[in-house]
Order: structure tokens, then C-alpha cells, then sequence
């Protein structure tokens, strides 16, 4: 059987792990905030680039109450096709990162079809001397 003194021995060596597990989980939980600070700011910026290209606008040139005043007017609509629901600040950031990711090959394809030269076939030469649409 274990001695008072043995017992209280281990139990400083306890209090002392757990004062160190502690230490370790605030500063778990400080740079959990500082990341998640990170990626959102990442979409923040996200969400705005995005705003501007579907507005065909430089930041400069938006009005941003007028702005705010159309978002709350179609904040509904906005809700049920853009909200997905409460995610893991990691699954967030995966998100982002397949997104941008998306929007990379988009320009990478846009810029190799723009450096392409146009190359006509058979199937396009319809023998009345003007294209198809015109």
C-alpha cells in the first residue's frame, strides 16, 4: 500500500501536468484563433473579389451603403442559395482553397484559349462564305 507521502507526491507531479496541459491548450486554443482569423479574412477577400467581378467594378467604384442596402433587400434569397451552414473553420478553408483553386483553372484555361490561334475545321467551312450566326 502507498504511503500519505507517496500519494501526495504523485499527486504534485499531477497538478503539475495538468498546469502544463493547460499552458498547451491556451496556447492551442490562441493559435486556433489566429488562423481562423487568417482564413476568414481570406474569404472576406474572397467574397469581395467576387462581388466585383460579377459587377464588372474596381473596388473604387462602389458605393458600399448602396451595396449593403441591395444585400439586406435580397439577404433571403442570398441565404437559401449561398449558406450552407455552421462548418469547421478547416472545412471552411477547404472550401476556399477548391474554390480558388476552381477559379485558377478558369483563367488558365481562359489564357490558354486566348494564346490558341483560331483554327478552323471541315465542319466550320459551310461553303457560303459566312460563318454559322452570322
Amino acid at each position: 500500500m502507498a504511503t500519505v507521502s507517496e500519494i501526495d507526491s504523485k499527486l504534485e507531479e499531477l497538478k503539475r501536468q495538468a498546469a502544463a496541459l493547460k499552458e498547451q491548450r491556451r496556447a492551442a486554443a490562441a493559435k486556433e484563433r489566429e488562423q481562423a482569423r487568417k482564413w476568414k479574412a481570406m474569404t472576406l477577400a474572397a467574397i469581395g473579389e467576387s462581388v466585383l467581378k460579377a459587377v464588372s467594378a474596381d473596388w473604387t467604384d462602389i458605393d458600399i451603403e448602396a451595396l449593403q442596402g441591395w444585400l439586406s433587400e435580397n439577404a433571403d434569397g442570398i441565404r437559401q442559395s449561398s449558406v450552407t451552414g455552421h462548418r469547421a473553420p478547416a472545412e471552411a478553408k477547404e472550401a476556399l482553397d477548391a474554390y480558388k483553386k476552381s477559379l485558377k483553372a478558369k483563367r488558365d484555361d481562359g489564357s490558354r484559349q486566348q494564346d490558341e490561334p483560331e483554327v478552323m475545321d471541315s465542319a466550320d467551312n459551310r461553303g457560303d462564305g459566312e460563318p454559322e450566326g452570322w
